[in-house]
């Protein structure tokens, strides 16, 4: 689990996912696994770091 919220920080602060399919792709993968808490953590922290 903790691997995974460090990949997921490492992934919001980068341009790892620069295309929408693959940022599609991943939300998918974390429903899958039913770690609806992440995908809510990573939308938020992708629009904030977006809007600023």
């Amino acid at each position: 689990m903790m691997n995974r919220k460090v990949w997921l920080s490492r992934w919001v602060t980068s341009e790892a996912f620069p295309t929408p399919s693959a940022e599609i792709l991943l939300y998918i993968y974390m429903i899958a696994l039913s770690d609806f808490s992440s995908v809510i953590e990573v939308t938020i922290a992708r629009f904030l770091t977006n809007c600023s």
